[in-house]
């Protein structure tokens, strides 16, 4: 069944619905679900404003134009989207006998749309679509450890991992550019018979699409309905002085003083993860932290902007936690004990899908930080972590986290730093490799190697920011006490020294 309204085309046909909508110039919204209601979270798209489009019925179903794009849909329900030239740019890919007259016609009984129910009450979603030109080009979808700018004949995992950043909007060489606009985790196959995306957990299928005669309006139209990047401001275009980790603040203080005698320039300096007392209590520990509203004030009086960590993960056992259970704001587990990450403490991640767990943190974060000048915020542990944790070594597996006490734990770190040197010791280096490598080869290779090496040997003598190795080494042993106890250092050495 087919229902043209003002601005907006309906199918209806069991228990599917599928608007298509015009949003933005020249691009068109797609939605599907199999609820009784259709979703209303735009997600990544911002409100659709006033749109002027054109709806018509046509002899096999119907059209809905907008600018330079226009889709039909077939009585049956079958998509097809084109640019103003009559140039096919997407065509769903389905394979049943429901319309005969259908040329692509199949008794493998492929949907374009499938919505498979999973325990819960969701589905997972997957959206197939005919790969029009096998020489086709795609890029973008974010930030992946792989080689390839052309994606076409790429299998990628739509999700966030530590250096991996999912954004699903793609552009064609054929003209067009497509958002997957579905928070979930899922897939985006870019096969040469078949284009799909998958959702494995949804209520709905929901995509934009845009067509334009170059990448640039392509980008430009993209911005207009996603939202446009702010300008940098000037200190986020200077130097920001970062590590793992400062853990006190007169530790942080000392180091942007130190900037400042040296007349070296700093614009920002960031406090990294666990600065808090438990993670979400999105808070500094006052042990460690007793005075931030004074550290900031001495910060800006030096022209230094602070970015504090801020972590999405809840521990059991923190303040906020009862709270944040009793009113829905953490997210729930498939099967078995409630934890999503066990790391310095059981915990579990708020809810960023539901807007009123965004409210509760944000109000946390703002009373706790940007009330008291802090503007910059790192949105940490976002992947989440979703591989499984690395075997400890068998030392520390003999320590158990809770009942380890500093005084084990730098036994620990011995024992551990005796085993490497002993390993070093087995294996010993040539102190002599690059020369001797040197008087094998021809003269200019020989030279540039033991320029190599005394280059090498001269940039160690510089350690205009290293600490001394007896500090360095005081340093990794305060380190390893402080991860396993939640330890602050307790030396009050300049560590510019």
């Amino acid at each position: 069944m087919l229902d043209l309204k003002k601005e907006k085309l309906i199918f209806h046909y069991d228990t599917e619905e599928v608007w298509i909508e015009p949003w933005g110039e020249n691009a068109l919204r797609v939605r599907a679900t199999k609820e009784h209601k259709m979703p209303e979270e735009n997600w990544a798209l911002h409100e659709r404003g006033n749109v002027d489009c054109e709806i018509v019925y046509t002899e096999q179903g119907a059209r809905i134009i907008n600018g330079k794009i226009y889709a039909e849909i077939t009585k049956l329900g079958k998509i097809m989207i084109y640019n103003s030239d009559g140039k096919l740019l997407l065509e769903e890919y389905c394979r049943n006998r429901r319309d005969i007259l259908d040329r692509k016609c199949s008794a493998i009984e492929v949907e374009a749309r499938e919505f498979k129910p999973i325990l819960g009450g969701d589905y997972h979603l997957t959206m197939r679509f005919e790969s029009v030109d096998r020489d086709e080009r795609i890029y973008g979808m974010g930030q992946y450890q792989q080689p390839y700018l052309n994606l076409k004949g790429l299998d990628l995992e739509l999700a966030h991992r530590n250096s991996q950043a999912s954004v699903p909007f793609a552009i064609s060489s054929l003209g067009y550019g497509f958002l997957w606009n579905n928070p979930g985790v899922g897939r985006a196959v870019f096969g040469k018979n078949i284009m799909s995306f998958e959702a494995y957990s949804t209520k709905v299928l929901d995509y934009w699409v845009v067509a334009g005669d170059t990448p640039a309006e392509i980008e430009e139209a993209y911005a207009a309905v996603a939202g446009k990047v702010p300008m940098m401001p000037e200190y986020g275009l200077g130097f920001w002085q970062c590590k793992l980790r400062y853990q006190t603040q007169e530790e942080l203080l000392e180091v942007a003083r130190e900037y400042k005698r040296r007349n070296l320039p700093i614009d920002l300096i960031v406090i990294d993860f666990f600065h808090w007392p438990k993670q979400g209590e999105w808070k500094f520990d006052p042990v460690y932290w007793p005075e931030p509203d004074a550290m900031v004030r001495e910060l800006q009086e030096m022209g230094i902007e602070l970015m504090v960590s801020v972590w999405p993960t809840v521990d059991k056992t923190c303040e906020n936690y009862e709270e944040m259970l009793e009113k829905g704001f953490l997210i729930s587990t498939e099967r078995g004990v409630r934890v999503g990450l066990d790391f310095q403490g059981a915990t579990i991640h708020f809810d960023a899908t539901n807007p009123g767990a965004r409210e509760y943190v944000w109000g946390k974060a703002k009373q706790n930080y940007y009330e008291k000048g802090i503007k910059v915020f790192w949105l940490d542990e976002a992947e989440p972590e979703l591989q499984e944790e690395a075997e400890e070594p068998e030392i520390l597996q003999e320590l158990p986290l809770e009942e380890t006490t500093a005084e084990e734990s730098a036994v620990a770190f011995d024992e551990i730093k005796k085993e490497s040197e002993m390993q070093e010791e087995a294996e010993p280096v040539d102190e002599n490799y690059g020369e001797d490598e040197a008087e094998l080869l021809p003269d200019e290779e020989a030279e540039s190697i033991i320029f190599e090496e005394t280059e090498k040997a001269s940039d160690e003598d510089i350690k205009i920011f290293d600490i001394s190795e007896e500090h360095e080494a005081a340093d990794n042993n305060e380190r390893l006490k402080s991860i396993m106890n939640d330890e602050a250092p307790k030396r009050k050495e300049n560590i510019f020294d």
